[in-house]
């Protein structure tokens, strides 16, 4: 990792620093790394919901025990999964049916 060690000062109003740091949690990001990535002109997404982090832990441990389950066993445990990462989709969504995406 590069080592940062040059600081750059900039006054904002509270306002604006709730909101930075708002925006940095929902990206998963530290203040200091929002702040880059956003004036570096890279894209900034919203991190992913624990939903959605257990289901991809789910598929996870699925794919380690495939041999353990029955066909309707692996059915019954990927439809669950299934409605899971649809639960994940719809939290991402605001009340206009937009996807909270940070970067656009």
């Amino acid at each position: 990792m590069r080592e940062r060690n040059i600081i750059i000062n900039i006054r904002v109003t509270d306002k604006e620093k709730k909101a930075l740091e708002r925006s940095a949690k929902r990206a998963g990001l530290s203040l200091s790394a929002f702040l880059r990535k956003s004036g570096l002109n890279q894209k900034i997404t919203a991190a992913p919901s624990d939903t959605l982090h257990k289901a991809y832990d789910d598929v996870e441990w699925l794919l380690k025990r495939l041999s353990d389950f029955s066909k309707s066993e692996i059915e019954a445990n990927l439809i669950n999964i299934r409605e899971r990462i649809l639960d994940a989709y719809y939290e991402k969504e605001d009340s206009n049916g937009d996807n909270k995406d940070m970067g656009d």
